[in-house]
């Protein structure tokens, strides 16, 4: 009797451990994987250590996110089934998932060496294909950019149109011809080097150095030569993507040392949806000019930026806003201390795979702290830019753009009210 009460227990055990796992199963083929983890987390004490259960609790681990857990479960499955190759190949994802890709590879390796079938070998040659390109991606990225530009710009020294300004102490006076509005023919020169290096599959380095030169027909005191360095910490993982930039650039005009600027930053930027992101970031640094130290300043900026891609394929919009403050170093320069306020607004459309038109509109006002000496008004800027692009890729390495930009600063201090607007077309090539 007692015989036959024991045989029924065990009977009614394997039904009920065949009944769990098999809900376990039908969770995980509706793709419910929280809920079907939480079924085999609440049956894991005592179904833990059968190879069929462990399998299926290493499944929803895996569904669920957590790889680390799916590893100890395939383990365990291959501690009692050494031979079970679907369990070594489901190990070998979770390591997979884990970033763990040496393991990974040698557990697809075995599988391969048991000639399994076709569609299970292609199976484990695309997650090897995945994993060489991800190896690869961690490798140091080298490319270097190359561009010429030539255009025509109104007013190459953003100087007023005016003939002559009312100073209150002086009177009218006459601007000469380079203090007022030139246009000119205009060439250009870039070349940049920027090089990547991935940690691991979170963190890198990103780091670029580039020379620009700019050239003016007829007008070579407005010839400009530029320096940039900049360095990142880029970290990102799952949605959110963080940038630490540092940055330095040097200005030379006509040749000569006129300006540098150092800044350094944070940036934020969060994956709300397929089709949304938004970003934050702020920045601080200074500027310091060579022969006029009157126009030092320190500088802080943050600001705040949204992406959307719209319906209808290769149309992304964008708006962002920003606010920043400068302070003077020195007293005899109080008056270039001001506070700024703006936003863009900007609208990408690929036309097709090689092309792509964009329109860019920005809108800043600036108030400066103190009263310009010269005018006796305290200064106030508003500045209208609307930039309209057409790029088109030529091949791999090949692109040219055409830029039309118009700008337009209204200020009441009259030399520093005007208009330009440029034309420009680049080519650009790159080398990998």
């Amino acid at each position: 009797m007692i015989r036959y009460y024991l045989l029924f227990l065990l009977i009614f055990s394997q039904i009920s451990i065949a009944g769990s796992i098999e809900e376990i199963q039908k969770f995980l083929n509706k793709g419910e994987a929280s809920k079907a983890f939480e079924l085999a987390k609440k049956n894991q004490t005592e179904l833990e250590g059968g190879p069929a259960f462990d399998f299926v609790y290493g499944m929803a681990a895996m569904a669920s996110g957590k790889p680390q857990l799916a590893v100890f479960a395939f383990e365990r499955v291959l501690m009692l089934q050494p031979f079970n190759h679907r369990a070594r190949l489901e190990l070998g994802r979770a390591h997979t998932m884990q970033g763990n890709w040496k393991a990974a590879k040698t557990e697809f390796n075995l599988v391969l060496k048991q000639n399994p079938p076709e569609n299970v070998q292609r199976r484990i040659k695309y997650f090897l294909d995945r994993i060489r390109k991800q190896q690869q991606s961690l490798s140091v990225q080298n490319h270097i950019d190359a561009s010429i530009t030539a255009g025509y710009s109104s007013n190459i020294n953003s100087a007023t149109s005016d003939a002559s300004v009312t100073i209150p102490a002086l009177g009218v006076v006459i601007l000469g011809a380079s203090n007022r509005e030139i246009g000119a023919f205009y060439t250009g020169m870039k070349v940049k080097a920027s090089m990547m290096k991935r940690q691991n599959k979170y963190s890198g380095f990103k780091t670029s150095i580039g020379l620009k030169q700019l050239t003016h027909a007829g007008y070579h005191e407005f010839d400009t030569t530029s320096l940039g360095i900049q360095g990142s910490y880029i970290f990102k993982k799952n949605k959110n993507r963080i940038e630490i930039p540092v940055q330095f650039h040097r200005l030379f005009l006509d040749s000569s040392p006129y300006r540098k600027l150092v800044t350094a930053g944070v940036s934020w930027k969060h994956k709300i949806s397929a089709k949304d992101s938004a970003s934050l970031y702020t920045q601080g640094g200074f500027i310091r000019y060579d022969t006029a130290s009157e126009r030092n300043v320190n500088l802080v900026l943050a600001g705040t930026s949204w992406t959307k891609k719209l319906a209808g394929a290769g149309k992304v919009f964008s708006a962002s806003a920003f606010a920043g403050n400068e302070d003077a170093v020195n007293s005899n320069g109080a008056h270039y201390s001001r506070i700024y306020l703006g936003m863009r607004t900007g609208l990408q459309w690929a036309l097709n795979k090689k092309q792509v038109l964009y329109g860019v509109l920005s809108v800043q006002r600036a108030k400066h702290k103190q009263p310009d000496p010269v005018f006796a008004v305290t200064r106030h800027d508003r500045y209208i830019n609307f930039l309209f692009g057409w790029n088109k890729t030529i091949n791999k390495d090949w692109s040219v753009k055409a830029k039309l930009d118009l700008a337009d600063n209204n200020s009441n201090v009259p030399i520093y009210d005007y208009d330009r607007n440029q034309f420009s077309v680049t080519f650009s090539y790159r080398l990998k």
